[in-house]
């Protein structure tokens, strides 16, 4: 008999590699995040360190021009910390839909495969059957013969 071919092996196939771009879609989105959380993070130290270093000129005295500029600056550190934190926020509901996706996607390559099983083993029975028939027929035909002679 010939072998098990799933006629459906081609989307099954397709399925498999949906599956594998949603999860590397998964990877890079939380990548995205990762590397936003680590930007904040250094953001936020750079402000703690501009604001340390702010603190200690204004309490030496300081002109009023560099006075604003200590302020331009600490207005910059609190937009960017903003910013990013927007960022953070976006790049969290990117994995949350990259990961539904990647679960739509595992859910349907699984059920191409449960199909596959189900006729496969629908193909091994009807082996086994056809294989029990020969049999039974072998030993009819020797069953006859001895008969016969």
């Amino acid at each position: 008999m010939a072998g098990f071919r799933f006629k459906y092996q081609n989307i099954l196939k397709y399925r498999q590699d949906s599956e594998r771009n949603a999860k590397n879609n998964l990877a890079m989105a939380v990548q995205a995040l990762e590397n936003a959380k680590l930007e904040l993070k250094a953001l936020k130290n750079a402000r703690f360190s501009y604001l340390k270093d702010m603190e200690k000129a204004l309490s030496d005295g300081v002109s009023a021009a560099s006075f604003r500029n200590y302020n331009i600056s600490s207005n910059y550190y609190e937009v960017a910390v903003a910013e990013k934190e927007e960022e953070i926020a976006l790049a969290e509901k990117a994995v949350r839909k990259a990961r539904a996706l990647l679960q739509a996607a595992t859910q349907e390559k699984k059920k191409m495969e449960k199909i596959k099983e189900k006729e496969l083993a629908l193909f091994r029975e009807e082996e086994l059957r056809a294989e029990n028939v020969l049999v039974d027929s072998l030993i009819t035909y020797k069953e006859s013969n001895k008969i016969s002679e």
